[in-house]
């Protein structure tokens, strides 16, 4: 009786281990016929003789996921994406460059207790959307004709969501003559007037919210007679109602609708690797930045008559297109630290000015003069409109005009950017491709939605450029002083930011005003611009991925061929060499044959 107790416990804790391995196989995409480990633990687990000892499938069972380990889904990755393979098929620029791993939550009291994401841990779309780009990169030969339409919706915080849609419809009208472009755009009332608005665009004004009946019959049939229709970048709430209605209308085969998310959102519900959605950004699962060319503007370019008013052309000029009163303040802390030992006077414009109204009575409420250390200012002038408002600061120094004019239109924000000195405040997707773009040194003041993409871009800056310490500091000091736009953290399981001091506002504006006297600081944020241009733009991805929608559109059997070629990838089947060789084979043979 003894005996058979054991053995129907024995089978039980069988049953049970099995069932978690078998869980964890579904969940991750582990594959038994690659990994030889799993496949003994399977075996061992299914065997028909449950006297097997039970320490032995315990310590098998423990080994193997000890094995796995809390980097073992990065360490897969890698060894599916070797770099020589690149390099050989001719594909180095598409190259996974893994500087921050995969998402985690760590245990607060146990910060050595970590686990990866749910949405991050199914390796098949890891997998899948590592390859992305070198796969989409074979169709950029391709000759494509068709209807395409951008959509988005502008929330209304700024123009980025505009500019970016606006500049992906430009880059594909510089491609593809070819093409019949449509834009579509869901735009807060305030901005409708002072908008550029693209050829062949319809503009939605509302005034609150934006519910579908906004999106009026015409709309819905020029998106229902589109080939592809593109969303981007932030997802538009009611996207996915207004698709099941252009489901439900006449017009033959419905358009090939995709979703392009804005930098960071990779950890978001809309653009996370199993949502089939592609998100910009630097994480190595997103498909880059958006990227422009150089402007060299001069103040003739200039259209905004407050702003010619304002300025004194004697004066340094610079932008602080910021957010945040704590982001501002060492913003212009460190400006004028690294400006110091300079007599000039200086000029900053700032189209936002609540940051610095929210700063000065807060440091009013604390008792506090509005700057912190001397630091060579006799008064503060506030150009605001038609007003002067002046704030005596110390006897003797130079001024620091604060100029904020009306509404600056897209034109005249690109072209002072391009006219600023070189520590311009910026605070949104847009404004950060900009200043890359012109290879300025920057500082981020992003709102709580940044967070992951400062995040990357950290782990960029410390993986590729350790040796320029000041731009090091500058990167880091932007992004600690982040943390105070963060909400408290009060679950049990916290993002890694839970576990990061917060500085002082004044000590990191000190560490970045000292680091700005280096040289060597702008020398790293030029390389740091190069990295990015080169190495994580946007541009191309956008361009194959619209090339690829619209061939596979033309040819939907070349599409099976291609989710069979993904498929026997992200299984284990194939290499990442086997897939890229054999749907190139697949194209070559539809180029000769013409389908």
């Amino acid at each position: 009786m003894c005996v058979q107790e054991i053995s129907l416990f024995h089978a039980e804790l069988l049953r049970l281990l099995k069932g978690q391995v078998e869980k964890r196989v579904q969940e991750q995409g582990w594959d038994p016929g690659s990994d030889e480990c799993l496949k003994a633990l399977l075996q061992r687990l299914t065997e028909p003789n449950h006297q097997t000892p039970l320490d032995e499938v315990i310590e098998l069972y423990q080994n193997f996921f000890r094995d796995k380990g809390v980097v073992y889904l990065e360490k897969v990755l890698m060894e599916a994406f070797p770099e020589k393979d690149f390099v050989e098929l001719g594909l180095w620029r598409y190259f996974p460059r893994i500087y921050r791993g995969l998402p985690r939550m760590y245990h607060r009291n146990f910060p050595s207790q970590s686990y990866v994401k749910h949405p991050f841990t199914h390796l098949p779309s890891l997998k899948k959307h590592a390859c992305i780009p070198a796969l989409y990169s074979l169709y950029s030969t391709c000759e494509i004709a068709g209807k395409v339409t951008l959509f988005t919706w502008v929330i209304n915080d700024g123009l980025g969501d505009y500019i970016a849609a606006s500049e992906v419809l430009r880059l594909l009208k510089t491609r593809f003559a070819d093409l019949a472009l449509h834009f579509v755009a869901l735009v807060p009332e305030t901005m409708a007037d002072r908008l550029l608005r693209p050829e062949n665009s319809i503009l939605i004004a509302y005034a609150k919210d934006c519910p579908l009946e906004a999106v009026s019959p015409e709309v819905l049939s020029l998106l229902r007679s589109s080939d592809l229709i593109v969303q981007l970048p932030t997802y538009y709430p009611h996207f996915d109602s207004m698709v099941d209605k252009l489901k439900g209308m006449d017009g033959g085969t419905m358009p090939t609708i995709e979703s392009v998310g804005e930098y960071g959102f990779l950890e978001s519900n809309w653009f996370h690797p199993k949502s089939h959605n592609h998100s910009m950004g630097l994480h190595f699962l997103e498909k880059g930045v958006l990227v422009r060319k150089p402007l060299e503007a001069s103040w003739r370019d200039i259209s905004n008559p407050d702003l010619l008013r304002m300025r004194n052309p004697e004066n340094l000029f610079y932008l602080a297109y910021l957010s945040t009163q704590i982001g501002g303040a060492i913003y212009l802390h460190a400006l004028l630290k690294s400006l110091q030992q300079d007599d000039r006077s200086i000029d900053l414009c700032v189209p936002d000015l609540g940051w610095f109204l929210q700063f000065v009575e807060r440091q009013k409420q604390k008792g506090k003069e509005i700057l912190e250390w001397e630091l060579g200012v006799q008064e503060i002038e506030i150009h605001l409109g038609d007003r002067l408002h002046l704030i005596p600061i110390s006897a003797s120094g130079k001024k620091l005009r604060i100029l904020s004019p009306k509404e600056l239109s897209q034109n005249d924000f690109r072209a002072l950017l391009s006219l600023s000195g070189n520590w311009v405040g910026i605070r949104g997707n847009q404004s950060f491709s900009e200043a890359i773009s012109q290879g300025k040194t920057f500082f981020y003041d992003g709102r709580e939605h940044a967070r992951y993409f400062l995040k990357d871009l950290v782990a960029l800056v410390e993986n590729r450029l350790p040796e320029y310490q000041g731009t090091l500091h500058c990167i880091r000091g932007m992004t600690s002083g982040f943390l105070y736009n963060l909400p408290i953290q009060e679950e049990e399981w916290v993002d890694e930011a839970f576990f990061q001091t917060v500085e002082e506002w004044p000590t990191l504006a000190l560490q970045l005003g000292l680091s700005l006297q280096d040289p060597q600081t702008y020398e790293g944020f030029q390389r740091l611009s190069q990295i990015i241009i080169q190495e994580h733009s946007a541009n191309r991805f956008l361009r194959h991925f619209v090339q690829r929608a619209l061939t596979l559109r033309k040819y939907p059997d070349m599409e099976q061929q291609e989710a069979e070629n993904i498929g026997k990838f992200i299984s284990g089947a194939a290499t990442l060499r086997g897939l890229i060789e054999s749907h190139r084979n697949v194209m070559r043979s539809y180029s000769k044959t013409g389908g």
